[in-house]
């Protein structure tokens, strides 16, 4: 009688064990999951931070080294730093005043976050380096489609609001000076005979 008592002390244990571990296992399991998204996205930010640092710094070599005078489109994907020579003013949709100073390759292979190309905004308050459409950044906003950059955007404001480019890992947008209002007004034929004198 007392053995019978015990087996069923026992069983009565392994039944509600099972109960109590799997929900337990279940939770942590759910927690590694949540975290390990989480933090993937925000590496994407630090990935994409750390990139258009990288390529701020190149476009201020090329400035000072070719002088940029402009940029062709509003959203101008940056798959040119690869190029190591070119005949004609423009490298991709970038227009220099002294393409013969180019010292590219910028790079071996142009910078992607997520499989997609950065790109230079040009933008009413100037021109920014930002990263492709389609990119989710950690706040969930998707670039070009829940976060619209065009040439109407409050660049500056973005720049700082956590809604928008701005990121625990930095932000994920770059100005770049080019060119001045001088030179911008110049004639086509005015920046042909300075190229012509730098040949």
């Amino acid at each position: 009688m007392g053995s019978k008592r015990v087996i069923s002390k026992n069983l009565s244990r392994n039944s509600v064990l099972p109960w109590i571990v799997v929900p337990i296992f279940a939770t942590f399991f759910l927690i590694s999951i949540v975290t390990l998204w989480r933090s993937s996205r925000t590496a994407f930010d630090q990935v994409a931070h750390d990139d258009i640092m990288h390529l701020q710094e190149i476009f201020k070599q090329i400035q000072k080294d070719c002088y940029i005078v402009d940029f062709e489109h509003v959203v101008n994907h940056i798959d040119f730093l690869n190029i190591q020579s070119f005949t004609d003013k423009k490298v991709g949709s970038m227009e220099l005043a002294f393409p013969k100073r180019w010292k590219g390759p910028y790079l071996k292979k142009n910078l992607r976050v997520q499989n997609k190309l950065y790109a230079v905004l040009k933008n009413k308050q100037g021109y920014f380096i930002i990263p492709g459409k389609g990119v989710r950044l950690a706040n969930g906003k998707v670039i070009g489609k829940t976060l619209i950059l065009d040439q109407n955007s409050d660049m500056k404001q973005l720049m700082r609001d956590q809604d928008g480019l701005d990121s625990e890992n930095g932000v994920l947008a770059a100005r770049i000076k080019i060119g001045s209002r001088a030179m911008k007004n110049m004639t086509n034929k005015k920046l042909d005979m300075l190229s012509a004198i730098d040949a």
